[in-house]
């Protein structure tokens, strides 16, 4: 089977410049393309490698990154910023939640990044920096392409490839998905089989069947019509939002002591309740104060044994209470984003 985009000039609701190649075979046909197997051939290979031996790539993948961004910022610029509306809440905003989630599931690296860190880089000043850098480009990105195009579709990166850009940015929509996403590929390649290794499910060799192999093999099956969306929107809210910012929260709790706190608070709540009782006997009184535990309270763990200060000395006394909020935040969040995305779907 082949494609050319005259195929989408008669095509009906399909104007050229929006035109997605083989769209027409609708979203339930599988196909193989020759540029998937170039990809696979070309990517695939660096996913056999070590974090290390694939630093230059990456220093690669980053510088790429801020020129095509910066091209794309200056197209959209350039276009007069007045075509498109970008309203408060979109017509499919749900679908935003599980993949802005997904987009900042990289503390799934971090253990990994930590053995590989050299000694004196700041654990701080990377995250901090990249995490705000990152939300700035993204923010930027959505809002001023949202504002430049009208109708302005899903995928950002199909208007960047269209002639309704300079061939310039096409060339930067070009280069941004194969330098960028497509290199941020072996990365979690490298890293599903150092987990897969050092936890002991696996040999070496069956690492690399189900870290390398079985993805790229499977993976040309999802990129027809929505289901990447929709497989990003539920694997954000299902496994990244559990795995990644959950149950992160929660060992962060309980190495802060949240069991002592709770056990604390209970207890100053019964004191206070104790003390409220001001017309029971005092046979009464003494039997409930007879009833309050002895013990010493026990306090919770110091925080200077951490050599990782998440948040700068402003924050700092209040950190058992942001991330229990945080943690709160997103046992709320998330059940909501589900349940509207499945009311969605069906």
């Amino acid at each position: 089977m082949r494609w050319d985009a005259s195929s989408c000039a008669s095509a009906k609701h399909s104007p050229l410049e929006q035109c997605v190649p083989f769209s027409a075979e609708g979203d339930d046909a599988l196909l193989i393309t020759t540029g998937y197997v170039a990809t696979a051939l070309l990517l695939a290979p660096l996913g056999l490698l070590t974090l290390e031996e694939n630093m230059a790539q990456q220093k690669l993948s980053f510088v790429a990154l801020l020129l095509c961004t910066a091209r794309f910022l200056h197209a959209f610029y350039t276009s007069g910023l007045s075509a498109g509306h970008v309203p408060c809440v979109g017509e499919h905003w749900v679908d935003a939640i599980g993949v802005v989630i997904f987009n900042f599931a990289f503390c799934v690296t971090v253990p990994s990044w930590l053995n590989e860190k050299a000694q004196g880089v700041s654990v701080n000043r990377v995250f901090w920096t990249s995490t705000i850098t990152s939300t700035l480009l993204y923010t930027a990105v959505g809002f001023l392409g949202g504002r430049a195009f009208a109708n302005a579709p899903e995928n950002m990166l199909s208007i960047m490839l269209s002639p309704r850009v300079a061939l310039g940015t096409q060339l930067c929509g070009i280069l941004f998905g194969v330098l960028i996403i497509g290199l941020g590929v072996p990365i979690f390649t490298v890293l599903m089989r150092y987990n897969l290794v050092n936890g002991g499910l696996c040999s070496e060799g069956w690492a690399h069947v189900w870290s390398s192999l079985l993805p790229w093999a499977t993976a040309w099956m999802l990129y027809q019509g929505s289901v990447t969306l929709k497989l990003l929107t539920y694997s954000g809210l299902l496994l990244n939002g559990f795995i990644d910012f959950l149950m992160p929260g929660f060992v962060t709790l309980v190495s802060l002591g949240a069991a002592h706190r709770l056990v604390r608070c209970c207890r100053a709540r019964s004191a206070s309740t104790v003390a409220a009782v001001e017309d029971v006997d005092d046979r009464g009184r003494e039997a409930v104060l007879a009833a309050e535990p002895q013990a010493a309270e026990p306090t919770p763990p110091p925080l200077h044994g951490s050599p990782i200060r998440p948040f700068p000395p402003l924050l700092q006394p209040f950190y058992f209470e942001i991330i229990a909020g945080m943690v709160v935040f997103l046992l709320v969040l998330l059940p909501i984003g589900f349940c509207l995305q499945v009311s969605d779907a069906s």
